[in-house]
């Protein structure tokens, strides 16, 4: 499973679809007083929890009844993402933003990492915001921060699923990394970066 889901209206469309499990893993005892005895893993098939819902559990709490609660509340958005804020990035891996051409051709010639049935066309950069990274509009992070994907997955990482699929993502930089030290692209001094398995 890629994290626990969020079930969530259409007021909320700034909040992702999942959240880390680290942020609810500690609180299964809770989550099954909150919710009949269901297990986190049992909610997270039938759908995840509400805002609200995913609060009252990480907070140890039983869910608040009654009127004056609100999924859109500040109270609840602001506790959601201080939790899945990145930490502060010191400014020399902002302002030092890597370039390289051979890490942008090493695509050429090569099959997209993630459905391996077409080639790669280029080198996708991930979202700067979601590796910490920041960079501004239009521009990209660090050159090593990408994966060679065909088109298609190119498009599903720029479109609004993949931006927050974080797991997806982590996949393709993840695949692209072990294929650049396969191909020698990448290397650690007095180390044998051979591919055994033949993956890549």
């Amino acid at each position: 499973m890629t994290g626990f889901p969020i079930l969530k209206s259409h007021r909320l469309e700034d909040v992702p679809d999942y959240v880390p499990w680290s942020l609810v893993k500690d609180h299964d005892a809770q989550a099954q007083r909150n919710h009949s005895g269901q297990t986190l893993e049992r909610l997270a098939q039938r759908g995840g929890l509400g805002v609200i819902e995913l609060w009252a559990v990480c907070h140890d709490m039983p869910y608040p009844r009654g009127r004056g609660h609100d999924e859109a509340d500040p109270k609840y958005l602001n506790w959601l993402k201080s939790r899945l804020a990145m930490p502060p990035i010191a400014p020399a891996l902002v302002d030092q933003r890597l370039r390289s051409e051979v890490l942008r051709k090493a695509p050429k010639g090569e099959m997209c990492v993630m459905c391996a049935e077409n080639p790669a066309v280029a080198l996708c950069h991930l979202p700067h915001a979601q590796v910490g990274f920041p960079a501004g509009m239009a521009q990209k992070t660090h050159d090593w921060n990408g994966a060679h994907l065909c088109q298609r997955c190119h498009d599903y990482a720029d479109g609004a699923d993949g931006r927050n699929d974080i797991p997806w993502r982590t996949m393709a930089a993840f695949r692209t990394i072990q294929r650049l030290f396969a191909r020698g692209v990448l290397l650690i001094p007095g180390e044998d970066h051979a591919d055994p398995d033949g993956i890549f």
